[in-house]
């Protein structure tokens, strides 16, 4: 089967002209992984700017929810009303029954598609976007090679039986090639074993066995979440020949700058739970290079970048793969030190109204340094509250519960906060350069009007509105707050010294007497 008769028929029948939302116009579109973050915005996009798309498919599967199961449509319902459609819901209500549920899984073989389900996507489906993946970085590397490498294959198995297909856009990370000294470029590198073979691993082990050895089958890769999906652009590569196929690989996927919502966001992913840690005063130390380049990109870049992806993919006239670098450090870099102060100031200006401690933010690449800090500066300080609440007879915050829980939440992000990496860029301004004036303006991906300064200000309130659903109308009496409380965190800091230090000083100060 020629799955570039696809493409063909839209060449024959369009033009780059016609443009981004044209060439929707009509189209059949499947979406998997739509219940996370990236995918809401990016159905969300679909429906408001590609208005005349007919159909958007969403894979899901049942899933049990505080204790009661949902089915497919259930969940579906869940996904639309979230804030992130709100406008739709106001402006185009009618726009939300284009969205249908597909019953389906990645983890399983085949996608756990019905005989019908596969039969009717076939037949009406002509872009694909495979967004799902396991995201966590300590993932089990059975189900991080489930979901991210045998997901992969299904959907590409599943992309080969469309006889219509124009795209496939598959996301990926720039943080695949993370063993690479080398400026990462826009091409597929080859992966340090294939799926077969890595398969062949997974079956001789069972599952503590492969525990045990999961370091020593990824090798110097920071986790199973980059070494599987290194494995899985090659599959792509190797299966997907004859496809017309883009990898965009995002690196670290921030808040929306400005779309659907700005400051979108509905987790503590990535930086984000730092962030907030850092604004309620429980972290300050951070385990990192201030100088490294932290390569941050706003969600609605990506999403505008991935619907342009599939837009070039169909006005190619040769099913070639194709791989965008979906960065910000090539155009507009910025450090963590340099972002972190951004956040800090922010918060000071803005603060939470849960905010604990006065804001502040250290870095330092010394593990002892870190964890000396950690104990003295937050750890014992916790403990003491803690304790005081108790003897008050009041509930214990449990702070020191909630600050060893998110020393465990940083550990994985040390990789990417100790190292840096260069990354080309030059297929994402091609395709830039490609779009028409209107087409810029409805899909921007061009990052280097970005102004990190404000763009902090607009994470700080998302994390605020959507997160911790905080009213923003009461700043003078927030930030008196703060600075009482930072009096009352000092004192405490001075309390929780060790005897031992204070019987030095004191034994110092004798003996100058």
């Amino acid at each position: 089967m020629d799955v570039s008769s696809g493409a063909s028929s839209f060449l024959m029948g369009t033009s780059e002209a016609a443009g981004v939302a044209d060439f929707y116009r009509g189209r059949g579109v499947l979406v998997t992984g739509a219940s996370g973050f990236m995918g809401k915005v990016l159905v969300e996009k679909l429906l408001r700017s590609c208005p005349e798309v007919d159909t958007v498919f969403v894979l899901l599967r049942p899933k049990k929810v505080r204790g009661v199961q949902l089915g497919v449509h259930e969940r579906l319902q869940g996904i639309l009303s979230a804030p992130v459609f709100d406008a739709l819901r106001g402006s185009r209500p009618e726009a939300l029954s284009k969205v249908v549920a597909v019953a389906g899984d990645v983890s399983i073989p085949g996608l756990g598609l019905s005989s019908s389900d596969r039969a009717r996507l076939s037949a009406a489906v002509t872009v694909v976007f495979h967004v799902a993946a396991t995201v966590r970085f300590n993932e089990h590397l059975r189900l991080a090679f489930q979901i991210n490498v045998q997901g992969t294959r299904a959907v590409l198995d599943l992309c080969r039986g469309i006889p219509g297909l124009v795209a496939l856009v598959y996301v990926s990370t720039a943080y695949c090639n993370c063993t690479r000294k080398e400026v990462i470029g826009e091409v597929v590198y080859p992966a340090p074993t294939t799926a077969d073979a890595l398969q062949a691993e997974l079956d001789r082990r069972d599952d503590k066995q492969l525990e045990n050895d999961t370091a020593s089958l990824i090798g110097e890769f920071a986790n199973t979440y980059t070494f599987t999906k290194c494995i899985a652009e090659n599959l792509v590569m190797e299966e997907g020949v004859g496809l017309p196929v883009a990898i965009v690989r995002p690196s670290i996927v921030c808040p929306a700058v400005s779309e659907p919502l700005p400051g979108w966001v509905d987790n503590v992913n990535g930086p984000v739970g730092p962030w907030v840690a850092i604004g309620k005063g429980t972290l300050s130390c951070v385990f990192g290079d201030a100088d490294a380049v932290a390569d941050l990109v706003p969600v609605d870049v990506c999403i505008n970048l991935m619907v342009a992806a599939a837009w070039g993919c169909a006005a190619s006239s040769a099913a070639e793969l194709t791989v965008y670098n979906c960065v910000t450090g090539a155009t507009v870099p910025v450090t963590w030190g340099r972002t972190t102060g951004l956040w800090v100031d922010a918060v000071r200006r803005r603060p939470y109204a849960s905010t604990l401690w006065l804001p502040s933010a250290s870095f330092t690449t010394s593990r002892l340094k870190h964890r000396l800090c950690t104990a003295l500066g937050k750890t014992l300080p916790a403990h003491l509250i803690d304790l005081a609440a108790q003897a008050a007879g009041r509930k214990s915050p449990r702070l020191a519960h909630q600050i060893s829980r998110q020393m465990r939440m940083m550990k994985p992000l040390d990789f990417f906060t100790t190292h840096q990496w260069s990354f080309t860029n030059d297929n994402v301004r091609c395709l830039w350069s490609r779009m028409g004036g209107a087409d810029q303006e409805t899909f921007p991906f061009d990052v280097s009007t970005l102004n990190w300064e404000e763009y902090m200000g607009t994470i700080l309130a998302g994390t605020k509105t959507y997160l911790l659903k905080e009213q923003d109308n009461d700043r003078s009496g927030l930030q008196s707050r703060l600075r009482r409380m930072d009096a009352l965190y000092r004192l405490v800091v001075l309390l929780s010294i060790p005897l031992p230090v204070l019987c030095f000083l004191a034994g110092s100060l004798h003996s100058k007497l």
